[in-house]
């Protein structure tokens, strides 16, 4: 309905993504209780679009327990520190550690404290999204065609006849 569409939006105001029109932090919440997937976006190092990421977080939790949060800043190979973490069976350091937090990522972890307290206080299952950094570089370098079977399970051939996927 608002594809191709530009809107006149303001900071500290939120917009429906079906309507257009402003709505509360709550009616947002509501509109999204029958989306399979939410993707909430940041400046990495933006504390305030980090605290609202949380508050989404927090809401969506409270609003249906079976909420699940991907990590676009792990790649698949990264999952079973987040597992562990999930299950609350790590401390912080202990996470940082086993997830090379800081080799992985670099940015603060207080950035991102309080969605993953979220998680281990609920356990709600935390997932790394991102294919394994060698097979994106592979890909950079030699194409999608030179991954092996193996590879290709972790990337999906791109589609580039779609002009927006160029």
């Amino acid at each position: 309905k608002l594809k191709n569409k530009t809107l006149e939006i303001e900071p500290g105001k939120i917009f429906s993504a079906k309507s257009g029109q402003v709505v509360s932090f709550g009616e947002m919440i509501k509109e999204m209780k029958d989306s399979r997937f939410i993707y909430v976006g940041e400046t990495h190092d933006c504390l305030p679009m980090h605290d609202i990421q949380f508050k989404i977080a927090e809401a969506l939790y409270q609003q249906n327990h079976k909420l699940a949060i991907g990590l676009e800043m792990f790649d698949v190979e990264w999952q079973t520190p987040l597992n562990k973490w999930s299950l609350g069976l790590l401390y912080q350091e202990e996470f940082l550690d086993d997830s090379q937090w800081y080799v992985n990522w670099n940015f603060n972890f207080k950035y991102y404290e309080k969605i993953f307290t979220l998680a281990k206080e609920n356990k709600v299952p935390m997932y790394a999204l991102n294919a394994p950094r060698k097979i994106i570089r592979k890909i950079r370098i030699l194409g999608w065609d030179s991954l092996t079977d193996e590879e290709k399970k972790y990337v999906p051939k791109p589609d580039l006849s779609n002009k927006d996927h160029i």
